[in-house]
């Protein structure tokens, strides 16, 4: 099998900042009380910390987080909840600097809004930041870029199982079970999910080769990450050699396994 790493980092292609949009025009309810500057801190962190992949996919910066969630003012708090509260599943490494996913960003917001034990003046900064965050994900300019990966991938899917095959060796056996491959109904299976990891729907390494009746095992039970795939092998004493190379190049593009 191949041990070539794949060193593609997902791109940033734009900032916040960039985005066609105009958060002067997000309002909030009369009886909300906030302050000019207030607002400006919310309002700027997103502009400043908030980046777009190339596939349309948003993430922050981490030092963006003591602001965007409201945190307190201590400098110290964003790196440390980073370190010991963010679970891996949400976090990103490009280029040096760890991002956090939109997903995480959206819950938190919606925590700190519906947690009666915060100050008012909490709740209200995160109402706010969670309509930029809602205005800026709705962008003309994501929602093309989105489109434009879709049509890519709905062209390039029926090639993942030949490019996987022709990097690693032609397949004759399911990749999980080890029975013999039946070739007309075998189907390539994602390791990381379509749904939740966008960014890596189009390569070869996040995904095996196996029978559709593997496939259906792996859809009902719901996998969506390599964790789960793993307990799924492990219970079903299925192939387990596919994890090193995977973890090779995940950790290429900035994630760190879960396994």
């Amino acid at each position: 099998m191949s041990k070539k790493k794949n060193t593609n980092i997902t791109p940033i292609i734009y900032r916040a900042v960039d985005l066609d949009v105009d958060l002067n025009k997000i309002v909030l309810p009369k009886h909300i009380n906030f302050t000019k500057t207030g607002l400006s801190s919310v309002r700027n962190a997103w502009l400043k910390y908030a980046v777009i992949d190339n596939v349309g996919y948003v993430w922050i910066h981490e030092d963006g987080l003591r602001n965007i969630l409201r945190m307190g003012s201590r400098k110290k708090s964003a790196k440390e909840f980073v370190d010991f509260n963010i679970p891996e599943i949400h976090k990103r490494t490009i280029n040096g600097i760890r991002y956090i996913r939109i997903e995480f960003i959206s819950a938190h917001l919606i925590g700190n809004i519906s947690n009666f034990t915060n100050s008012i003046s909490k709740r209200n900064y995160s109402l706010y930041s969670q309509r930029i965050m809602n205005k800026l994900n709705e962008s003309h300019l994501l929602e093309s870029i989105r489109s434009n990966i879709r049509e890519k991938f709905l062209k390039s899917k029926s090639k993942l199982k030949r490019d996987r095959a022709n990097e690693f060796g032609v397949v004759t056996y399911d990749e999980l079970t080890g029975e013999k491959l039946n070739d007309r109904r075998a189907e390539f299976s994602h390791i990381r999910s379509i749904s939740h990891y966008p960014d890596l729907a189009l390569f070869y390494w996040n995904g095996l080769i196996v029978n559709k009746s593997t496939h259906i095992v792996i859809t009902k039970r719901g996998v969506n990450n390599e964790k789960a795939l793993y307990d799924l092998c492990y219970e079903k004493d299925w192939k387990r050699n596919w994890v090193h190379i995977f973890k090779t190049h995940l950790e290429d593009q900035g994630y760190t396994s879960l396994i």
